[in-house]
Formats: C-alpha cells, sequence, structure tokens
C-alpha cells in the first residue's frame, strides 16, 4: 500500500510544475493574439479550406486568455479601475438598447445582435487580456515575437517577387496562398498586422541598450516593416504608424535622426517596388476625389443628424445602419461618431474617460522620458496607432484591438511616470 501511495504521488504532476505549463500555454496565447493573428486565416484554410473569420478567431482565443489571467493571478479585483468601470458601462447602455428592443417586441437586426454581443465577447475580453500582457514582461525576450514576425516576412517578400499587388486592396478578397495553406492577408488587415511587428521591432531596438549590432539588426527590421506597410496602401493605418513612429523615435526618445533614418529607408522601399494603385492611393488630389472619401463624409453627417435627434442614448446598436437604408454592416468609419450616433452622449462620456485615462497616463509618461521596458514602450506605439485607426476605419467589433491597446497601456504604463514593475 505504501509503495502504491508512493507511486501515485510521484506520477502526480507537482502544483509548481502545472502553474509553469500555464503560465507558458498564457504566454504564448498573448504573444500570437498580439503578432500571430493574422494566421488564424491559415488555420482557418487547413480545417476548412478557405480563410474564416478573423474576428471569430480572435473571440475565440481571447476567452480562454482571460480565464488563464484570472487563474494565475494577472487579473483580480485591482483591475476593476475607473476606466475599466466606464467600460463596463458601455456594455450596461448597449444592454439597455436591446432590452428596451425586446420589451417593444421589436427584433434586433443581425449587425445590431453582432454588435451587442461583440462589444462583450470581442472587446472587453481585449480590455482583459491587454491588462494582463502589460503586467507581464512577455515583449523582453523576442524569441515569442519572431515565431510569429518572420512567416509574415518570408511571406511579404515573396509576394513582392512575384507581384506587390498582392499585398494591395487589388487582391483583398482574393489572398495569396503560399504552400497551399499559408494565408497572406492583403491591404487593412496586412497593414494592421504589420504595423504591430513594426512597433515591436522598434521596442526592441529601444531595449537593446548599447548592444549596438543587435539595435542596427532591429531597426532594419522595423525600417523594412515600414515599407511593406507602405507597399499595402492602407492610408489609415501607415498615417497612425507614422505618427506612433515619431511619437517615439522623436519626441520620448528625442532622436530625430533615427526617426527620419527609419522613414527614409521604408520609403526607398516602398518605392523599390513602383505601383499605379499606391499612387493613386497616397495622392491627396485623387483621395480627395475618391467615391470612398465622398462616402465617408455622407456617413458622417448622417452620424451627427443621428446624434442631435437622439443625444442622450443615442439609436442603439446597429442604429446607425438602419438610418442609411443601405442593409448589413453600414458604420460611421470614425469611433468617435459611431458612439455619438449610437449610444449618445451617455455612452460617449464613458468611453471618454477610459480613453482619457490612457491619454493622460501616456502623456505624463512621454513627458518624464524616463528608460522604458519594452512592454511600455510598444504599448504606447500600439495605443497610438489603434486610436489614428478607429478615427477613420471600421466600427467598433473591427476596432477590438483598440481595447487591447489601452488594457495594455492601464498595466504597463504608470499613471505618475514611474517606471512600472514589470
Amino acid at each position: 500500500m505504501a509503495e502504491r501511495a508512493t507511486a501515485t504521488v510521484l506520477a502526480a504532476p507537482s502544483p509548481a510544475l502545472a502553474h509553469v505549463v500555464l503560465e507558458r500555454v498564457f504566454a504564448f496565447g498573448c504573444v500570437f493574439l498580439l503578432f500571430g493573428d493574422y494566421l488564424t486565416l491559415s488555420l482557418a484554410r487547413a480545417s476548412s479550406g478557405t480563410a474564416g473569420n478573423w474576428l471569430l478567431y480572435t473571440a475565440v482565443l481571447q476567452l480562454p486568455l482571460v480565464a488563464l489571467a484570472v487563474m494565475l493571478g494577472r487579473l483580480d479585483r485591482r483591475a476593476l479601475t475607473a476606466p475599466v468601470l466606464a467600460l463596463l458601462g458601455v456594455g450596461l447602455v448597449i444592454a439597455g438598447h436591446v432590452t428596451l428592443v425586446w420589451l417593444s417586441g421589436g427584433e434586433l437586426s443581425e449587425y445590431a445582435a453582432d454588435k451587442s454581443l461583440n462589444w462583450f465577447g470581442v472587446c472587453l475580453p481585449a480590455l482583459a487580456c491587454g491588462m494582463a500582457i502589460g503586467r507581464s514582461a512577455l515583449l523582453a525576450r523576442p524569441r515569442g515575437f519572431l515565431i510569429f514576425a518572420v512567416p509574415l516576412w518570408v511571406m511579404c517578400a515573396a509576394a513582392l517577387a512575384i507581384d506587390p499587388a498582392l499585398l494591395t486592396v487589388a487582391h483583398y478578397a482574393d489572398l495569396a496562398v503560399f504552400l497551399g495553406v499559408l494565408v497572406l492577408p492583403a491591404h487593412q488587415a496586412l497593414a494592421f498586422a504589420l504595423a504591430k511587428i513594426g512597433l515591436c521591432a522598434l521596442s526592441l531596438a529601444d531595449a537593446a541598450g548599447r548592444e549596438r549590432r543587435l539595435r542596427i539588426v532591429w531597426f532594419v527590421a522595423t525600417a523594412a516593416t515600414f515599407g511593406l506597410l507602405l507597399l499595402t496602401g492602407a492610408r489609415t493605418y501607415v498615417v497612425g504608424a507614422v505618427l506612433a513612429l515619431a511619437l517615439l523615435n522623436g519626441f520620448w526618445s528625442r532622436n530625430v535622426a533615427r526617426t527620419l533614418v527609419v522613414a527614409a529607408a521604408g520609403i526607398a522601399l516602398a518605392l523599390a517596388f513602383p505601383s499605379d494603385l499606391l499612387s493613386e492611393r497616397i495622392d491627396p488630389w485623387q483621395v480627395a476625389q475618391s467615391l470612398s472619401f465622398e462616402e465617408r463624409i455622407d456617413v458622417w453627417g448622417v452620424a451627427l443628424e443621428s446624434f442631435v435627434e437622439h443625444p442622450l442614448f443615442g439609436v442603439g446598436p446597429g442604429g446607425f445602419a438602419d438610418r442609411m437604408f443601405w442593409g448589413g454592416r453600414v458604420y460611421p468609419h470614425n469611433l468617435v461618431l459611431e458612439f455619438l450616433s449610437e449610444l449618445g452622449l451617455v455612452g460617449t462620456a464613458l468611453f471618454a474617460v477610459a480613453l482619457g485615462a490612457v491619454v493622460r497616463r501616456v502623456v505624463r509618461f512621454v513627458r518624464s522620458r524616463r528608460q522604458a521596458t519594452s512592454t511600455q514602450w510598444f504599448a504606447v506605439g500600439f495605443f497610438v496607432f489603434s486610436v489614428v485607426g478607429a478615427m477613420a476605419v471600421g466600427d467598433w467589433m473591427r476596432n477590438s484591438f483598440l481595447f487591447l491597446a489601452i488594457g495594455m497601456c492601464l498595466t504597463a504604463v504608470p499613471i505618475r511616470g514611474a517606471r512600472s514593475t514589470s
């Protein structure tokens, strides 16, 4: 009996070992969420034969990560700060709209139901994941980052060798596939993935300190990634990445020369692959005359009209699409106008509380010019990029990564500019 008991004890995994395994699973999942989410297209193709819904796979990944964060003590009651409570309050406004529709005997449109569910199933979990990541030192070790960055760089290089248009909107619905399973996203989706990888490479360059050769390697990676980003022709994401680059390198580090060198190298790479489509998308005159720009002006006007008519609580999730009479998934292409038109002053004020808290942290931290960790550096750049993107692209479902960035800044960037312990 004693021998059996001893064997049972030896066979059972120790709590310490189980904790280490969970930590590693959590770390891998978080790095995948940040830099490997583009691979969900390849995973979907491998399992079903077609590229799947990137947003759906992200939601599926985030929920178990939140559960792991709670189990590992990365999320607890201390996470319920004023900004977090404000975003939970936005959820109450959304729930109130949905309840009123049900009580009145009405029926939510498919888009309205998707937006409502995604606030609770995608946006808020993204916030929680961001807070857990911000408390970690995942970005201090480049190994996990490179696992997901290298395949994207290689696919982009292959696309340039075959046809640079594979990176652009021309192939948005006809994505390139390599080795029969690796799917290369195009245009905005690709620009989004490249921007995050470029910002992380920049953060690793800064964290390299006095290791000159390593810093040069990371700066070259940043410049190359920036050049690929330009070639996608995704204007808003390019502007967001440029502003993040300027803030981190030019203002925070006081190294304007380094910013110009990285930008010039990226532009040189883009110019090495001339494209009529790319020139059309960055020509200010053609942009102003484009149908997409004119449509944005129209929808912004409708969003403001919706807000004026329903200033307090808005027209409800998906209500803007109903007013446009276009059917399907229609939104103002501006997160602030989307909140004003659909959730009114109350929902927008709650969102502004969370956004303002992060802006205040970022401004104080950048002005302090303290030496930052790679996580802090990336969090600030990612937040700037995400805010710019949310002002001209997508709805709150598509901009769920903004809440990931907000969460990271809430825990990685200290309130008073002091260096964090992570």
